[in-house]
């Protein structure tokens, strides 16, 4: 007869086998429904679409506005199933299904002018294919304006829009200053559509590193609350002291073991290593969430 092993698996091993950090994943539905961890900044999406129409908002890469751009989508497309058991669930009655276009300005390199010019027809035909909308225009700013205004009238609601990396074009190109020009000329025309098409809107948002300010990008479209440094909206990306404590306590306390430190010792190592952001002048300081996901990832304090 053979010998039967008992295996002794601490609490500790069996809450983290659970654990599934979203490294590389921007996408809200893929988190939530993949069971991945996540940290709940849905009262934050309720309060800021609540409160204003058009939305600025300036975060370092790797900081997860393309989480939050995407959790904003399908707050507005009305995928009420997906935000079961978060804060907003509680927050929205209604759960109304707006069109939706998203812009990602991300993933192009803009060497020059026809990168920006493909980027948006690519955008803007997606759309169109989306929400079965007609490509009645030849200017991309005015098939822009055309696609917001059908959808308001085909669906009967107004458009969301929102814009991620909105200064990509404009970084890529920073050492070229005629072709910055350039790419600046096309954007301003292509931004100052959104305030023009007001009465068809209902919330527009854009993100980027930057905020050129000075440089005239949004001189057709000086209607944008920039939330960047408001203090309530300084956890509105990135994990915030209380909710790294609140959402990682069984990353940290396997960390701890793995190491052969205390927890207080591995609270402070991580807050040591990856808190170093504050985006108000009163506030808790930001973790930046893919160093923090990866280091608990790997069990390792590492520069992500």
């Amino acid at each position: 007869m053979g010998k039967i092993i008992i295996f002794a698996i601490s609490s500790i091993e069996i809450e983290m086998a659970r654990i599934k950090y979203p490294i590389g994943i921007q996408t809200f539905s893929k988190i939530v429904s993949g069971g991945y961890k996540y940290v709940d900044k849905t009262h934050l999406v309720y309060d800021v679409t609540d409160r204003y129409d058009y939305v600025f908002l300036s975060r370092p890469r790797r900081f997860g506005k393309s989480l939050l751009m995407s959790t904003i989508e399908a707050y507005f497309k009305g995928e009420k199933d997906l935000f079961n058991g978060l804060a907003i669930e509680k927050m929205e009655k209604d759960w109304v299904s707006y069109p939706v276009f998203r812009f990602d300005f991300s993933p192009a390199n803009y060497v020059d002018t026809s990168r920006l010019s493909a980027r948006i027809d690519g955008c803007l035909k997606s759309i169109a294919q989306d929400y079965s909308l007609s490509l009645d225009r030849s200017e991309n700013s005015e098939i822009f304006a055309s696609l917001i205004k059908q959808a308001y009238l085909k669906y009967g609601q107004k458009v969301v829009i929102l814009i991620d990396e909105y200064d990509k074009p404009l970084l890529d190109c920073l050492h070229d200053h005629d072709l910055n020009e350039k790419l600046k000329a096309e954007l301003r025309s292509f931004y100052s559509v959104i305030k023009a098409s007001d009465e068809y809107i209902k919330f527009a948002m854009l993100t980027g590193i930057t905020k050129f300010g000075k440089l005239s990008i949004f001189s057709g479209m000086n209607n944008l609350k920039d939330i960047s440094l408001i203090p309530c909206y300084n956890d509105i990306c990135g994990i915030s002291e209380s909710e790294f404590h609140r959402d990682f306590r069984a990353s940290i306390e396997s960390f701890a073991e793995e190491h052969d430190i205390s927890e207080e010792e591995a609270w402070s190592a991580f807050r040591t290593k990856y808190d170093g952001y504050h985006f108000a002048s009163k506030g808790e300081g930001i973790y930046n969430p893919f160093s923090v996901i990866n280091a608990f990832d790997d069990n390792e304090l590492d520069d992500y």
